[in-house]
């Protein structure tokens, strides 16, 4: 069943998975969703899976397999995934209009229920 989840990925982003994807073999698609965590609640995380669970919504973006635990889906719906390098870090970034505030190190959030 095809799932109408509003996920965009950069540029960036999406290269970046690929590039992953392309050298790990072993891992055939990203795993997405939210967590509960730090001093504001809730955090983003993006993992590699090599198996969909019975609870994940599957969705393709930019010829990319996710799969998202449907718990996480209302939250991630509208989220932009960005992959920044600053000096020597590098990661992925988040944008989601269902965030009310972060916490002051930007590791956690508060959401519109």
């Amino acid at each position: 069943m095809q799932h109408s989840l509003d996920i965009k990925l950069t540029e960036t982003a999406s290269s970046r998975i690929k590039k992953y994807l392309k050298t790990n073999t072993d891992r055939e698609a990203i795993r997405f969703g939210i967590k509960k965590t730090g001093c504001s609640g809730y955090s983003f995380f993006i993992d590699y899976a090599n198996t969909k669970l019975k609870e994940d919504i599957e969705i393709t973006i930019d010829d990319i397999k996710f799969y998202i635990d449907s718990q996480s889906s209302a939250v991630v719906n509208n989220t932009t995934i960005d992959f920044v390098k600053s000096g020597f870090q590098e990661a992925f970034r988040f944008s989601n209009p269902k965030i009310l505030s972060e916490c002051g190190c930007g590791e956690s959030f508060t959401i519109e229920e």
